[in-house]
């Protein structure tokens, strides 16, 4: 009853609006894979916008989505439907813009740096009433409140009451970011977090300082340097409480159609550091290659063809799982996308 209420209160505020649009986006996949069989997965969104009196823009969206593996199973009915639980609204005057639905907790304002074990909470598919606005032109400010967590399917699991506030600005070089939580689910329950960073930009140096608790601590730096226009480097180091500290280095190289990530970080993986390097080249007329290697999972190789019309057409070899920026599956894969 609940989600039925909610939806149509969004659809009252909407009702009467004196110019509106309707509009559907989208995307569909069929792959094969020699470990899983064939798989496929298909996402719907619905967009209502309507501009409202005093200036304010309303906007609707709802999803639905469709996935499953092993389309030949003997069952023939290994496939899963999933709809969003409620639809999400938004109101803005561009000033100041109130949401009901699928939104981030206010404490996003806070960014941590590479390797912290410490971070702000996670909501995915939590009903969450979050405004947010401009303090006096200089800061961005929120606060969000969850009322009620649920599961993918839409049905009611914990009532998880969360309130989230968090602020955030830029001063000509520097910037920063607050976020607080009342209880953060990353740490143990009861427990608030409390989330601080800083940042500076001088010339090809970027500089980023981080700290969090809740319950446990982490402090984490993170420094980036561009070197020329193809080559810039970086490293981060976190120290935890209650984990490993961790620290990783990276080369980033570009030049025309080459680019290459090499990449370091400790502690990861099933051996004591990884080591990592991904490489990608267009051979152009719409063929992206792809190859690449880490120390802890092995090897993968790829190639995407783009077919026009926002569909593509894949191949693939991967050890392992979301290889690359691709996110190629374990295993060969042969694929085919299309979106809307």
């Amino acid at each position: 009853m609940k989600n039925v209420l909610l939806t149509t209160t969004a659809l009252v505020v909407l009702a009467g609006a004196a110019a509106a649009d309707v509009g559907f986006s989208g995307d569909a996949k069929v792959k094969y894979n020699d470990m899983t069989g064939f798989g496929y997965s298909a996402n719907l969104d619905l967009e209502y916008t309507a501009a409202l009196n005093h200036g304010i823009t309303a906007t609707l969206t709802w999803g639905i989505k469709i996935f499953g593996d092993d389309f030949n199973a003997a069952d023939n009915d290994n496939w899963t439907k999933v709809a969003d639980a409620f639809p999400t609204l938004v109101l803005t005057d561009g000033t100041y813009t109130f949401t009901f639905g699928g939104v981030d907790l206010a404490s996003d304002h806070y960014s941590d740096v590479s390797g912290m074990a410490v971070g702000a909470g996670d909501r995915d598919g939590a009903a969450i009433l979050r405004l947010d606005g401009a303090v006096a032109g200089y800061f961005d400010a929120s606060v969000s409140y969850v009322a009620e967590d649920y599961t993918e399917g839409g049905d009611s699991t914990v009532d998880e009451e969360d309130i989230a506030v968090g602020v955030s600005g830029t001063f000509g070089q520097f910037s920063f970011g607050l976020g607080y939580e009342t209880d953060n689910t990353s740490a143990a329950a009861g427990n608030a977090f409390i989330g601080a960073n800083v940042g500076a930009t001088f010339g090809g140096i970027t500089v980023d300082l981080a700290y969090a608790t809740a319950g446990a601590n982490s402090i984490g730096v993170s420094l980036g340097y561009e070197i020329s226009s193809a080559i810039s480097v970086g490293a981060y180091y976190a120290q935890n409480s209650a984990a490993d500290d961790k620290f990783g280095v990276s080369l980033d190289y570009t030049s025309g159609p080459l680019t290459v990530g090499v990449a370091y970080k400790d502690g990861t993986g099933a051996v004591t550091g990884n080591a990592t390097i991904d490489v990608t080249y267009d051979l152009g007329g719409g063929i992206m290659t792809y190859a690449g290697y880490n120390q802890a999972d092995g090897g993968y190789v790829g190639v995407e063809y783009d077919l026009g019309s926002d569909a593509m057409v894949w191949a693939s070899f991967s050890e392992f799982g979301d290889a690359g920026d691709p996110e190629f599956d374990e295993g060969i894969t042969i694929g085919v996308s299309a979106s809307f």
